[in-house]
């Protein structure tokens, strides 16, 4: 969207009476799937006497307008601050080396470079998203102490699927949790004999884009270490780019590394939507 007049996005778009959000194309707007009570006890999305949308906080909304479940987005450590929603980042020992900030309505940030979906701080691109449930080794008298011999590894006890960005992530986390049995998760499922609905929870790794950096990699690696991992990448050339980078990576770290063909165009996070 352009004004030759000269007027920012965000103001053309309130002067017609929308939401940055209502920009995306068939996104559907949806009710997260926690059911989490709204404000003034209102189910989210539900309008209040003003016309907007009610939530409890920033976090439920964004999960509304993506369609996933809040407690998939909790897991990935995702918070609420204000209108905004941060997720951190992980190396591979376990500390949060930066941040991602999304705003709670699925809109656009005015930043200097443009608009954009989100931003990161405090060296967000030097780590990794990811789900809890990762748990170390447990041998003693590292100088770490991580108990993993200074490599940040983690016990192999199951598949990871490895994805490209926080929606990704968070939509295969949700899609598990609510036993969703789509193609695109039945294809990822067999690929990996990863655990379904009820049978344990789903291992996720997501990288800060399409083009991860070398500590990006580097922490994937010691999460992932040793592992049977499946990448989902997306269905464009830079996804393919990204599956042959990631993928190096983590073969190079001891992992088996299998991926689910993409249709094209298309990202995991569309493929899991109804």
């Amino acid at each position: 969207m352009k004004c030759f007049a000269g007027c920012e996005v965000r103001a053309v778009v309130e002067a017609l009476g929308m939401g940055m959000a209502d920009l995306f194309y068939g996104r559907p707007r949806r009710q997260c799937a926690s059911g989490a009570p709204g404000a003034a006890g209102t189910a989210p999305g539900t309008p209040t006497a003003d016309g907007r949308e009610a939530f409890p906080d920033a976090l439920a909304e964004w999960c509304w307008h993506r369609g996933v479940r809040l407690e998939a987005a909790r897991a990935f450590g995702m918070v609420a601050e204000g209108g905004v929603v941060r997720a951190p980042m992980w190396d591979g020992r376990g500390k949060v080396v930066g941040w991602q900030r999304r705003r709670g309505d699925n809109g656009l940030f005015d930043l200097p470079a443009g608009p954009a979906k989100s931003y990161t701080e405090r060296g967000g691109h030097n780590g990794v998203f990811k789900s809890n449930g990762f748990t170390t080794k447990g041998t003693k008298g590292t100088k770490d102490g991580n108990g993993d011999g200074g490599t940040g590894r983690t016990a192999a006890t199951g598949p990871v699927l490895v994805v490209e960005g926080l929606p990704d992530a968070v939509a295969a986390l949700s899609a598990q949790g609510a036993g969703v049995a789509s193609g695109a998760c039945a294809a990822a499922g067999a690929a990996a004999n990863a655990p379904t609905a009820g049978q344990g929870r789903l291992l996720v790794v997501g990288t800060p884009g399409a083009t991860p950096g070398r500590r990006a990699l580097r922490a994937a690696q010691r999460l992932c270490a040793e592992r049977e991992v499946v990448l989902f990448p997306h269905g464009d050339a830079a996804g393919r780019r990204w599956r042959d980078a990631v993928g190096g990576a983590l073969a190079d770290a001891g992992c088996t590394v299998r991926f689910v063909v993409p249709v094209a165009g298309e990202d995991l996070d569309d493929r899991l939507q109804p």
